[in-house]
């Protein structure tokens, strides 16, 4: 019978959307597809166009992913959001533009064999996450950038880096999702004076520090 041979299970769910809107968002020419055919299971979001009526920013959303239907065979998924626009969280959380906004764009993909779902050391992957120009708390975080790696029960930050008012930030981090759950890093901070530092802790926590001086940090 079809379930003692997946290859002869088929089947096809698609779900289309366009001009979908509420009072925040507004969703246009996207297709879903669930298919079973030749041994695969594979879910599909077409390239997706969601705006943030507000602000009117339109970011594009594509995810992937397929599973075949024998357990020695390797599931993947994979995700691509172009600059998503904060400003629609925001709104969602009662927060102002000015205080929490940019855009944000994020690449991952990721692949375990059937077999080994449970087993956290089957999993690898690898990823981008991208921000030319954010907004926390009013403050400006300039070209904010983070590359990872998952692989043998190790997930990795290659490379972070970007710039808070005159600090610029970058390093790397490696954490392990086994026991005993090992982490490692590097942080260098550019040299800079204090003062420039304490005024955006301040506008971030509420808090006046009054620091003086400079600062140069390497290490952790």
């Amino acid at each position: 019978t079809a379930f003692h041979n997946p290859e002869q299970i088929t089947g096809t769910v698609r779900v289309n959307c366009d001009g979908v809107s509420t009072s925040e968002f507004r969703i246009e020419d996207s297709i879903a597809a669930f298919d079973v055919a030749a041994g695969h299971a594979s879910l599909s979001l077409s390239e997706t166009r969601i705006t943030h009526v507000a602000s009117g920013r339109t970011s594009t959303i594509n995810f992937k992913a397929d599973a075949p239907l024998h357990p020695e065979a390797a599931a993947i998924a994979e995700f691509r959001m172009a600059e998503f626009p904060l400003a629609f969280p925001a709104s969602l959380l009662g927060l102002r533009e000015d205080e929490f906004g940019g855009d944000v764009s994020v690449a991952a993909v990721v692949n375990v064999p059937m077999n080994r779902l449970l087993d956290v050391m089957a999993y690898s992957g690898h990823g981008t996450l991208s921000a030319p120009h954010l907004v926390a708390k009013g403050e400006v975080i300039s070209n904010a950038q983070l590359e990872w790696s998952l692989g043998s029960g190790r997930f990795s930050v290659h490379r972070f880096g970007g710039q808070v008012a005159a600090v610029a930030m970058q390093g790397n981090a490696h954490l392990s999702l086994v026991s005993p759950y090992r982490f490692a890093g590097t942080c260098t901070l550019s040299a800079t004076e204090l003062e420039s530092l304490s005024r955006v802790a301040c506008r971030l926590s509420n808090a006046d520090l009054g620091m003086r001086g400079a600062l140069e940090m390497k290490g952790l």
